[in-house]
């Protein structure tokens, strides 16, 4: 193809890259063209300061008097299609998104849960006593496996059910009524529950409000006298609560103090009725053992570990052990002094602390058996001036009967009215100052009144600071005897 580059005509001046040369004086710096190399053709010399002619017949436009400075050069452009004049462009079709994939959420498969192996805690039991242990007022027990030594007792079996006694019962019974031909009949396993309403808290909305607002110095309080009632013991403490008369409250007295034991101590604490009279220990503590004191004490035996022990005892609700004294028979039984100090010391030598609850009066031998045993004692008595009077009584005949034993002794004044809560303290000191005995005064409380087992959480706040006050006296007093 032949173009107006190839073309070789001698036209002055002008060249693509540089201006065209015009009329006038020559540049003294131009330089004369280049020769072409020799071997290489016209037009395609690999030097980059070619000359390039353009023909003059291609400008579209004349020189304009000339001046080739506004020439205005027609590209040749032979050989190649012109563009369309019209091209016809279709419309692009309208845009539809495709619609996005189902989403399919993938099973949930839950976590298998492992509960952790629970590992028992290994138990210590306490040492053994001595193969020929006996307790005090009985003779020496032969080695085991001797003729003559108590076999130990045998394990009940797994899954025993004690017998259950029939239940009588009449299909034209109206349980409406209690009495006549046609009353409800009594059941073996009645309870006391339901019998009167209990109050939800022994203390009022108003006088939660104030101790609300005083909690701060009842804490501190409660503190101290808890770091009194935790301290160490080296041998077991038994204290013995004994009533003046009937109806002093002394049950009610030996539960809170067994409450309170049990609540601010680690160890193990004991709770025995010692009451032949049909004690309410275990009614008020909410809790009875399978057997009695009186049933222990017919036949000696040696308890040689804890586990024997327990078999024995029942579990109250502020985890105190607890032994009935009496069960099965309608009839109060009467206790030897020597089989129930044989029956304490076999069981209570597993146990910190041993609260007893004595029968009332001073003079039984059971009794006396109980306050020559115990290392403190408290003489529970209604808050009254009858009541005063029998706790100045009782405290003239310990002197005579054991005047070393005025010490460890407590006077316990318990409010069976709100009337009595009002009891004049420094009077009733002074009436036991020659002993030199220091009241307490349990006050009123609406749980207590009720004769219902006690659930501390029930209890008003000056109630348990009283219990827990009494309680810490009286382990201070019996850590005075060794």
């Amino acid at each position: 193809m032949t173009s107006s580059h190839d073309a070789r005509q001698d036209w002055p001046g002008t060249r693509l890259g540089a201006p065209p040369q015009v009329d006038g004086p020559a540049d003294e710096t131009a330089q004369p063209d280049a020769a072409p190399s020799p071997g290489v053709p016209d037009g395609e010399a690999g030097d980059a300061n070619a000359t390039v002619v353009v023909d003059p017949a291609s400008l579209s436009v004349p020189l304009n008097g000339g001046n080739p400075l506004t020439a205005q050069p027609i590209l040749d452009t032979a050989g190649y299609p012109s563009p369309p004049a019209d091209p016809n462009y279709s419309t692009p079709p309208a845009y539809s998104p495709a619609p996005p994939p189902e989403y399919t959420p993938p099973e949930y498969v839950p976590p298998q849960y492992v509960p952790p192996q629970y590992v028992p805690p290994q138990y210590a039991p306490a040492q053994y006593p001595p193969a020929n242990y006996a307790p005090p007022g009985y003779p020496p027990q032969p080695p085991p496996g001797q003729p003559g030594a108590i076999p130990p007792a045998a394990a009940p079996p797994p899954n025993h059910q004690p017998p259950q006694l029939p239940v009588p019962h009449h299909p034209g019974a109206n349980p409406s009524k209690v009495f006549g031909p046609d009353a409800t009949p009594v059941q073996a396993a009645w309870t006391p529950d339901g019998l009167l309403p209990l109050p939800e808290h022994a203390d009022n909305r108003l006088q939660r409000f104030k101790t609300s607002i005083n909690s701060g110095r009842a804490a501190r309080e409660a503190a101290g006298l808890a770091s009194e009632l935790s301290q160490p013991i080296a041998n077991t403490r038994r204290i013995a609560v004994l009533g003046i008369r009937g109806g002093s409250g002394k049950s009610t007295v030996a539960s809170l103090l067994v409450s309170a034991f049990a609540t601010h101590r680690g160890d193990r604490v004991l709770a025995v009725d010692a009451d032949p009279d049909l004690g309410s220990l275990g009614l008020r503590l909410g809790a009875t053992s399978p057997t009695s004191l009186a049933n222990l004490g017919k036949v000696p035996r040696v308890w040689a570990t804890l586990d024997e022990a327990e078999r024995c005892l029942g579990r109250s609700q502020s985890g105190a052990w607890v032994l009935s004294g009496e069960r099965g028979t309608a009839a109060p039984e009467i206790v030897p002094p020597n089989a129930y100090l044989g029956v304490v010391h076999g069981i209570s030598r597993y146990f910190a602390v041993a609260v007893i609850d004595a029968g009332a009066g001073m003079v039984t031998p059971l009794n006396q058996s109980v306050l020559a045993d115990a290392h403190s004692i408290v003489l529970a008595t209604p808050a009254s001036i009858d009541g005063v009077v029998s706790a100045r009584r009782a405290l003239e005949w310990i002197r005579e009967w054991g005047p070393h034993r005025l010490p460890q002794t407590l006077v316990a004044l318990t409010a069976m009215s709100p009337q009595a809560a009002s009891i004049d303290l420094n009077r009733t000191a002074e009436a036991f100052a020659p002993f030199g005995v220091v009241p307490a005064l349990l006050p009123y409380d609406r749980h207590l009144a009720t004769g219902s087992a006690i659930e501390p959480w029930r209890l008003g706040e000056r109630t348990r600071n009283s219990a827990v006050q009494l309680a810490a006296a009286v382990l201070a007093k019996s850590r005075q005897i060794p």
